[in-house]
């Protein structure tokens, strides 16, 4: 009797945890979070703690969030297919354009996304034309590309220089003579080759491929201090560096920190030769919770919430009206926040968009390797 019993219990128990399971199957095959959770993996210091508050405190979902400073790394893990995350923030060029013929990403579903009508404009248009895939790419954070420099460093040497450009930089005089102030160049071909390219265009040089940066850059190679953009700040303001290019989030830091301490550093772009970047917004094709992604990318272009995560960051946020309304700590330093009008003067580098390109960065990655060894 006592085994029938028990037999009768065990055979429910069994059949109530397979219509529990049942039930889980379905809820996600129509898209229901089973779990009230989103999983972030971002650039680091762009949300602020309070932003992440009210997303949870207004959907409920928690929100579990992961920093990178590299884009190889974002790469790695989206490459192995179990990165677990839900949401994340790749570089356009050449990263998230490779990524989309990786097979990685989800598209995107624009029904959950009201918002998205806020990025309309000029810089999502140039975004489209460069071959941004917005069925699975967001363009959402952007910036430029210039030319940080001390700018009292720059006056005793080069007296009335108002601006260093692209043709002082490119310029082997002037590079040897600022060189014991130290200078540095980017970890990345892709943060350099298309100035590069647009400086010997508009001086009309040809340009057939990516062979054609060698002859400048490989003039000014034994005057480079250094290749690197992560401590950028810390040696401008510490003078190991009279000179960088970086992107305009860490110029205005480095400018602000700068001011702190008496030091007069400045930020400058040169008209037609200065890139464009921008950082999408992706969600991995195994996230785990997408329903949730779309919920937090939704957030996030709000125009109030993408403005508080600019006055954090120093980062634009590809919403046009918020240009205007950025705190004038911004406004007011020059190039950090461009003009809308200028925007269709900035370039972009070139998107991998098939097998032909992707030959193409494989041979402008190998270029890059040897001018940063001096291997010519």
């Amino acid at each position: 009797m006592k085994n029938r019993r028990y037999g009768l219990i065990r055979h429910r128990f069994l059949r109530g945890l397979g219509l529990i399971f049942a039930i889980f199957i379905v809820l996600k095959n129509i898209g229901i979070d089973t779990n009230s959770k989103v999983n972030i993996y971002g650039w680091y210091g762009i949300f602020p703690p309070e932003i992440m508050k009210q997303f949870e405190e207004e959907t409920g979902i928690t929100v579990v969030y992961d920093s990178f400073d590299n884009n190889n790394i974002l790469e790695a893990k989206l490459s192995s297919g179990t990165s677990g995350y839900d949401l994340v923030f790749p570089s356009f060029i050449p990263y998230a354009s490779r990524e989309v013929l990786m097979k990685v990403f989800s598209k995107i579903d624009y029904s959950l996304i009201p918002n998205i009508t806020s990025i309309e404009g000029t810089l999502t248009q140039k975004f489209k034309e460069a071959g941004g895939n917005t069925k699975y790419l967001v363009p959402f954070f952007w910036g430029t590309m210039g030319i940080v420099y001390n700018a009292d460093t720059i006056e005793k040497e080069f007296p009335g220089l108002e601006n260093v450009s692209y043709k002082e930089l490119f310029s082997v005089n002037f590079v040897k003579k600022i060189s014991r102030f130290g200078v540095a160049l980017p970890e990345e071909y892709i943060d350099i080759f298309p100035q590069v390219k647009a400086f010997l265009k508009i001086n009309g040089y040809p340009v057939t491929n990516d062979k054609d940066v060698m002859s400048v850059l490989s003039s000014i190679r034994r005057y480079i201090t250094k290749f690197n953009s992560s401590t950028t700040m810390f040696d401008l303001v510490a003078e190991e560096l009279c000179l960088a290019i970086c992107s305009s989030d860490i110029a205005f830091k480095t400018i602000n920190t700068g001011r702190s301490v008496g030091k007069n550093i400045k930020y400058s772009v040169t008209p037609g030769m200065t890139p464009a970047w921008i950082d999408c917004a992706a969600i991995p094709a195994t996230a785990p919770h997408k329903k949730n992604a779309h919920k937090f990318i939704n957030f996030i272009l709000r125009p109030e919430i993408a403005l508080q995560i600019t006055n954090y960051s120093g980062i634009l946020i590809n919403i046009p009206q918020n240009y205007v309304k950025i705190d004038e700590e911004m406004q007011n330093i020059p190039n950090i926040v461009p003009n809308v009008d200028d925007l269709e003067g900035f370039i972009l580098g070139d998107p991998i968009n098939d097998e032909k390109d992707l030959e193409r960065e494989r041979q402008a990655t190998g270029i890059w390797a040897k001018i940063k060894v001096g291997s010519f």
